[in-house]
């Protein structure tokens, strides 16, 4: 009788284990560099946003009073 019919586990391969966890240190790596270039971004573009707009507003608001200031009309 082979031992995956005899319901005996067999201990897996080292080698799995430690492929796991590389995988699962890559993906909190990439999550850590995601949420950095997150902050990176909104500090960088904050400062350029309140001097186009000069006034001091939640990011979202400043960019999308910019948007609309740089994109509206000289006419009106």
């Amino acid at each position: 009788m082979a031992a995956a019919d005899s319901g005996e586990g067999q201990d897996p391969d080292p080698r799995f284990t430690l492929a796991n966890e590389r995988t699962f240190l890559a993906w909190i790596r990439t999550a850590m560099a995601l949420v950095a270039a997150g902050v990176a971004v909104e500090a960088l573009t904050q400062a350029v946003f309140r001097e186009l707009c000069g006034q001091r507003s939640p990011p979202v608001f400043s960019c999308s009073g910019c948007c609309w200031r740089l994109t509206r009309s000289p006419g009106g």
